[in-house]
Parts: structure tokens; C-alpha cells; sequence
């Protein structure tokens, strides 16, 4: 099985949930930068309170394990400076700049761009 194929354990559940949500971590460096290994599938999704409960059911304890926050290590970081490396002009890094600023990332931000020197 490909890196990649995983998601399709995945999304058919998520898309049925009507919640939104986006690969991240490994698998999407594969996708959208360069290859790496990994051992896992990283999914962000958008909960609300109404909501929470019903998407965790989607994916049984006996199947998946789930952590609510893990994140922001430097093999991360690079991962993000090489996806937007190989992507070029394709993204809008000011709007993702502004984005890491709204959302008190800056320190992270800077990080990744330190990390690329």
C-alpha cells in the first residue's frame, strides 16, 4: 500500500460526516513535498460541540488511536518548509503568515523559516 492509499481508510467516513477536514503531517508532505516516512495519517478536522461525539464514533477505539493536539516538532516544521518550497508561487505565503499571526503561531512561523536557511 502507497502512502497516499491510506486516506482512503479514511475519508469515506469524513466525507459521509459532513464536517470538514484536510490530511496533514506525513502523509501530505509525501503529497505536496517531498518524500519521507511515516507511520501514521495525521487528520485536522473542524468540531464543534454538536458534532464532536458523532465524528470520534466514526473512527471506533478498537480501530484508531486519536490525540486531540500533537504537533509543532522541527521534523514538522521542515516538512511544512519543504511543501512550500515545492509548491512555489502555487501558495499565497502571506496569507498563510497572516494566518500563523491570527492564530499565535508567529514563533512557529519564524522557526520553519529559520529551519529553511
Amino acid at each position: 500500500m502507497r502512502p497516499t492509499d491510506v486516506v482512503s481508510v479514511f475519508a469515506p467516513p469524513l466525507l459521509t460526516s459532513g464536517v470538514e477536514w484536510m490530511v496533514a503531517g506525513g502523509v501530505a508532505a509525501i503529497v505536496y513535498g517531498e518524500p519521507r516516512f511515516t507511520q501514521d495519517v495525521d487528520i485536522v478536522a473542524a468540531l464543534h460541540p454538536s458534532n464532536a461525539s458523532a465524528f470520534a464514533g466514526l473512527f471506533p477505539d478498537s480501530d484508531f488511536y486519536r490525540f486531540r493536539f500533537q504537533g509543532a516538532s522541527e521534523r514538522h516544521l521542515r516538512d511544512v518548509r519543504a511543501m512550500l518550497r515545492v509548491l512555489g508561487d502555487t501558495v499565497d505565503v502571506a496569507a498563510l503568515q497572516h494566518e500563523a499571526d491570527v492564530m499565535g503561531l508567529s514563533a512557529q512561523w519564524e522557526e520553519m523559516e529559520r529551519l529553511g536557511e
